[in-house]
């Protein structure tokens, strides 16, 4: 990590004398042609024609000129040369400085200077192909702070980085030595590890991660329990490929927040199949809503004393031409995640008054409604 901080360093240096170096050594490199040409022109006798050469000869004052004027030229051409020979030693130290650096901002995140999502890929590629060839496994582990969306919100981006940092500097050193860990983006991140005992080894790496977890947040004298959920995949069973093992890792973390958060989960193969299914029924259940399949139905309120009708509750049911009846257990926390729940709502409120007017206009004025309203409506108000 310090050879990291020094390369860029160096490159940034590099690059904010290039400028002026460049100029220079163009000038030395004009120097070296204009001084040749005059050469060739003082030998070919046309800067001094009317110099006798023989008479050359008798007037040590001509010749000693003349010696002193080549050696002059002689040593500022070697100067001049020297010159470019210096410069093209340092533009190429300064492309390979350009080149460390370029790779360190292909390879490394810029914020925590743990490898990128790029760089995890080669590694993954690199393990998948060693696993061929060795025999062996390896584990992926998938993981973002629960509700770290919230801590930003509130304490700022500023310090929400702060504790990125300070977090992945803690895991770094609880993890084993051959682990990678990886920033994904955001909040996300992942580790890549070999393994021989794969449920050991998958409870090592959670157990570092709730520790590097363990230690509160404590700023404008309120306090912060940071925790996370995590997924896990192994190679082979749980995917033969990059792509196949980050996603089901990212399902296996899904299904970790589903349960409550703060936890891990490995991957399984219904795991996948649910998934998909979810997806298949978010699908269906925007079709829903313009369709008029969400529908309240209203469930009778009675007075316990002499058991009257004083009123109803708006329910909210789907009956889905592909999938029949649907729970609200099932629909409404899809509603929920996907933002839907805010529309749906507002048509579930405005069907329950328009009944409710209804009623009152048939002389049942005393009937009342009571619609169910979720925390997400409210935060639009």
């Amino acid at each position: 990590r310090q050879r990291q901080m020094c390369i860029r360093d160096r490159a940034c240096t590099l690059v904010a004398i290039h400028m002026t170096k460049r100029y220079t050594h163009i000038i030395h490199g004009l120097s070296i042609l204009i001084y040749i040409v005059i050469a060739i022109l003082m030998t070919r006798r046309i800067l001094i024609p009317k110099v006798n050469l023989q008479s050359m000869s008798t007037n040590s004052y001509i010749w000693t000129v003349l010696i002193c004027a080549y050696a002059l030229i002689i040593s500022m051409i070697v100067r001049s040369i020297l010159s470019l020979y210096n410069f093209m030693n340092d533009f190429i130290h300064e492309l390979q400085a350009q080149n460390e650096t370029i790779n360190y901002m292909a390879y490394y995140d810029q914020l925590t200077e743990l490898p990128n999502r790029r760089l995890l890929h080669q590694k993954i590629n690199n393990a998948i192909k060693s696993a061929n060839t060795k025999g062996g496994s390896f584990i992926v582990a998938y993981f973002d702070i629960d509700d770290f969306k919230k801590i930003n919100n509130i304490l700022g981006h500023k310090l929400g980085d702060k504790i990125l940092r300070s977090i992945t500097k803690k895991l770094s050193l609880k993890l084993p030595e051959q682990a990678i860990l990886a920033r994904m983006g955001g909040d996300e991140f992942s580790i890549l590890m070999s393994c021989e005992d794969t449920p050991n080894d998958i409870e090592a790496i959670y157990v570092a991660i709730r520790k590097a977890f363990a230690q509160s947040l404590n700023s404008h004298g309120a306090t912060y329990h940071l925790h996370c959920s995590v997924g896990f995949t192994c190679y082979p069973q749980d995917g033969e490929s990059y792509e196949e093992l980050l996603k089901n890792a990212d399902t296996a973390l899904f299904k970790a927040k589903s349960l409550g958060k703060n936890r891990y989960i490995v991957y399984n193969k219904h795991m996948k199949a649910s998934m998909d299914q979810r997806i298949e029924m978010e699908g269906h259940l925007e079709s829903a809503l313009t369709n008029g399949e969400l529908t309240p139905y209203y469930q009778p309120k009675y007075h316990a004393k002499d058991g009257h009708i004083i009123g109803f509750e708006s329910l909210a049911r789907w009956h889905s031409s592909k999938y029949g009846f649907v729970s609200p257990v099932t629909f409404i926390p899809l509603l929920e995640e996907t933002g839907m729940i805010v529309t749906f709502g507002r048509n579930i409120m405005r069907t329950s008054l328009e009944q409710l007017i209804q009623w009152h206009n048939m002389g049942q004025y005393h009937l009342t409604m009571a619609v169910n309203v979720s925390a997400h409506q409210f935060a639009q108000i």
